[in-house]
């Protein structure tokens, strides 16, 4: 490999704990999701009109594109730690979700992350199909945009989200997986940071003010 482009810094350090016997030239791209977000001033106005809650999802090891099943990832024991996490904070959107679709009348639109299987969220948009939508298009910036907050695991895509000032809360404190990023080292600095950023509500009852 003869040059990498990156984000930052912080992927660089990443790759290199993941990969110390590649020798390549790193190059600082930036981030185009965040430069998408930045200037497009017709975004920020979409959200005071909006009655949806955004759900951005992470569960590829347990809801992989290509319907590996998670014993692909236990293949590799060091991984079995993300498993649990994922099906853990899973389980609690699953709660959020009816806990969202009782108390309030709002809508809920579900991104699934790009190396997720959108069609397995059938079964939890069943629960109300006229409330609940699973969203595949592109710009993940146009669809923050339009949401009145973000509530679901730890991803980066929520910083495109912080960009837009899109309130955000972060479910894994109630999974009882809050600090499990920052047990896993440096390699996962940005998610241990997202994690801490947003709201971290410990109840269901501290979800809706």
């Amino acid at each position: 490999i003869d040059r990498i482009f990156t984000f930052g810094e912080q992927n660089i350090r990443y790759f290199q704990e993941l990969y110390p016997d590649i020798e390549t030239k790193w190059e600082i791209a930036g981030n185009p999701r965040l430069e998408m977000a930045k200037f497009n001033p017709d975004l920020m106005a979409l959200r005071s009109q909006s009655k949806s809650i955004g759900m951005p999802t992470r569960f590829s090891n347990i809801n992989q594109c290509e319907g590996y099943p998670a014993f692909r990832t236990m293949d590799h024991p060091e991984s079995v730690w993300e498993i649990v996490h994922q099906a853990k904070s899973y389980a609690t959107m699953v709660r959020v979700v009816e806990h969202i679709l009782e108390k309030t009348d709002l809508s809920i639109s579900i991104r699934p992350h790009p190396t997720e299987n959108p069609h397995s969220y059938r079964f939890l948009r069943e629960r109300a199909p006229e409330r609940i939508e699973v969203d595949v298009t592109y710009d993940f910036s146009a669809w923050a945009a339009r949401q009145k907050a973000i509530v679901g695991p730890s991803t980066t895509s929520i910083l495109e989200a912080y960009v837009l000032r899109v309130p955000t809360v972060n479910i894994e404190t109630m999974a009882g997986v809050g600090n499990s990023f920052e047990e896993q080292g440096s390699a996962f600095d940005n998610l241990t940071k997202v994690q801490t950023s947003a709201y971290t509500p410990e109840a269901l009852d501290d979800l809706i003010d």
